[in-house]
């Protein structure tokens, strides 16, 4: 996937290859996320914020430098969370 400029892509400013692993909800996928999590890792990878995965807060915003300003204008915007889920709460911090 050629680079792109939008700020919360997983391809931001960098050419990628991306990779989707579906997994069935009636199996125990949630065994398998932290292996697939530290081979992907391995390689920069940058899991897609808003999908389940085995990254935690400081490594979503490592991963997404632009993600500090967005938050800033997100608070702004929406101080009461209303916008928000439980998953992506969790990776933000708030």
């Amino acid at each position: 996937v050629q680079g792109d400029e939008i700020d919360l892509s997983p391809f931001h400013k960098r050419d990628s290859c991306a990779l989707d692993v579906f997994l069935s909800r009636s199996r125990a996928h949630h065994n398998f996320l932290p292996t697939i999590h530290d081979t992907f890792h391995s390689f920069t990878a940058r899991p897609h914020w808003g999908k389940q995965h085995g990254a935690k807060s400081a490594e979503i915003l490592a991963a997404y430098p632009a993600l500090a300003d967005f938050l800033k204008a997100r608070a702004e915007v929406d101080p009461k969370g209303m916008f928000l889920n439980k998953h992506v709460s969790s990776l933000i911090g708030t």
